[in-house]
């Protein structure tokens, strides 16, 4: 079963995680909702990214944890494209790729210019 979730970065460098309802996970209407609660990636929701110049990553810590335990990263070449995402502390940097041992589940990570702006999603938010 997939669950298919999606993440968008606000101009203003806001992480936003959204559910998408209508997959075989949730089972419901072909719409997003803000993800909350234990859904995938709501303790990044609303957090800034920040950019580290030496490693060239992007990267984004949980609400109300200083730690780098739970630090997603994005990885781009010279030329802008993505290389690599990782979760975890830069010790590990697990590729979130191959962190699930059980190869029937894992994280399928495409890098999508759907919109300059999220108004596409803001439509298609559940009542």
């Amino acid at each position: 079963m997939v669950d298919e979730n999606l993440t968008y970065i606000t101009s203003d460098g806001f992480f936003k995680a959204y559910n998408f309802m209508g997959d075989a996970v949730d089972g419901g209407v072909s719409c997003f909702v803000e993800a909350s609660g234990n859904q995938v990636n709501a303790s990044y929701m609303n957090q800034r990214l920040k950019y580290d110049d030496n490693t060239r990553q992007y990267y984004v810590r949980p609400k109300n944890d200083s730690s780098d335990s739970f630090v997603l990263k994005w990885e781009y070449d010279s030329y802008g494209t993505l290389v690599q995402v990782y979760h975890g502390t830069s010790n590990t940097n697990l590729s979130i790729q191959s962190v699930a041992s059980d190869l029937s589940f894992k994280t399928v990570i495409r890098n999508l210019k759907v919109a300059d702006d999220d108004r596409a999603i803001q439509i298609n938010l559940c009542n």
